[in-house]
């Protein structure tokens, strides 16, 4: 089979004689995606390590791959920084550009130092070039906008801190629950690859609990008890960086949350003795128009990424911090949860 494609999403693929790399000790017949065809074409495939490769070929020469090398030199020049080693770049790929447009007088060597290894430059130089010569065939078209979707799933270790006045009301337990729900990953290849802007909607429970002492101020002695029984519809909208090479891609995001209820119960129960007798009071600790239905946070996260079946399958560590469950302004409310979600782009 020479080749295959799908015309809606204007993918295309010809069999190519590849030339061996890092990863691929000979030179092997594979499928690559053919961007640009004309008298110059220019083909991408992603090695087993998920780095994006680009190959440019003219009148059915074989392929000629347009590649950075990087390597590390050691400064061996006398004075302070005599022995550092450095990264340096070989911008292979620049030579190799030139040599193909030499036919094309409007295309210079200012052009070519423009263009970076990426799939928007190359695709617009070689573009550029079919253009000069009148033999662009076949160009495609980079997408604007790229929308990535898919469910989101883990599990949330959440604290209440809660203070009226100078007084710690100890809700001291760890609510340790499931999170679940969707989202929504969307980026810009033409500006960036590595870019990206992430929005979530999460089912998100909790329970906590907490125990008063005895108020000194209060004739006999009494106890209480309280819960909060709340579950939140989170919603972080996130800015995304994610490392563009390997097979494993490290990223990190950070961005607000807003927290709305979908349900909440909560309750003080109040057990008091004074003269022999006791009394037990159960009543709402925060009144329906008291409870913060409307919140908002911060949210910052590691994550990794892997290709799996040609998906991302992503793991991130989350940390957040909202405004807790108290309209009251004489209440210092907040939940600090620490999150570990699986995610997989459809």
């Amino acid at each position: 089979m020479q080749g295959y494609g799908f015309n809606k999403e204007q993918k295309f693929y010809e069999s190519k004689l590849v030339p061996a790399f890092d990863t691929l000790s000979v030179e092997q017949t594979l499928f690559a995606q053919l961007l640009v065809k004309g008298k110059a074409n220019l083909y991408h495939l992603r090695d087993p390590l998920q780095k994006d490769r680009f190959y440019i070929s003219k009148n059915g020469e074989p392929l000629r791959e347009l590649k950075v090398e990087e390597f590390k030199q050691k400064n061996t020049q006398e004075g302070r920084k005599h022995g550092h080693t450095y990264m340096m770049r070989r911008e292979l790929y620049k030579p190799v550009l030139m040599q193909t447009f030499l036919d094309c007088t409007s295309i210079t060597e200012d052009n070519i130092n423009k263009v970076v290894t990426g799939l928007n430059s190359l695709s617009t130089i070689v573009k550029q070039y079919n253009e000069c010569v009148g033999q662009e065939e076949y160009s495609k078209v980079p997408s604007k906008i790229r929308i990535g979707v898919g469910p989101i799933a883990g599990i949330s270790s959440s604290t209440l801190s809660y203070k009226i006045e100078d007084s710690d009301m100890n809700f001291n337990n760890t609510s340790v629950k499931p999170v679940a729900g969707i989202f929504f990953n969307f980026s810009m290849p033409t500006i960036s690859e590595k870019l990206s802007l992430q929005l979530e909607m999460l089912y998100a429970p909790n329970y906590f609990e907490a125990s008063l002492g005895d108020n000194p101020n209060v004739p006999g002695t009494s106890t209480s008890e309280i819960w909060i029984d709340v579950t939140h519809l989170k919603i972080p909208v996130l800015a995304r960086y994610t490392y563009p090479r390997g097979t494993f891609r490290p990223y990190f995001n950070i961005g607000p949350v807003i927290n709305l209820v979908a349900s909440q119960k909560n309750e003080i129960t109040t057990t008091s003795a004074f003269g022999g007798s006791t009394r037990t009071k159960t009543e709402p600790f925060l009144g329906e128009d008291d409870f913060l239905t409307l919140s908002g946070g911060m949210t910052a996260g590691l994550g990794i990424s892997y290709s799996l079946l040609g998906k991302p399958l992503i793991l991130e560590a989350r940390y957040e911090m909202n405004d807790g469950v108290s309209r009251f302004s004489s209440h210092d409310t907040s939940i600090k949860s620490l999150m570990l979600v699986l995610s997989y782009k459809l």
